[in-house]
């Protein structure tokens, strides 16, 4: 997916490589998923940031479709977390299919 360009909220693919006949793909760290960060912090932290999760997921979706790529997997597990900046990033590149 990197080769379609940079965007601040879809997660990099940095690197792909192959361990002892395991393939591994790096990617950008984060602080975990949107469920994660529901379930720990309770509705409440829904409620205070409903609107930057919907922007930050509808700004990367929109990106996504400018491309061609429509996500497929669009859950809260797949919807990843930059705590320290309040940065929501969508993920799952196995789950995305690019459309003509």
């Amino acid at each position: 997916m990197s080769h379609l360009g940079y965007h601040p909220n879809i997660i990099r693919s940095l690197s792909f490589f192959e361990i002892r006949a395991t393939y591994a793909m790096q990617m950008d760290l984060m602080d975990g998923s949107l469920y994660e960060m529901l379930t720990k912090q309770g509705p409440e932290f829904f409620q205070r940031h409903r609107k930057e999760i919907s922007l930050h997921v509808a700004t990367g979706l929109s990106f996504l479709h400018s491309l061609g790529v429509a996500h497929l997997d669009l859950t809260p597990k797949n919807i990843l977390v930059g705590v320290s900046f309040l940065l929501f990033r969508l993920s799952s590149p196995s789950n995305t299919y690019l459309y003509s």
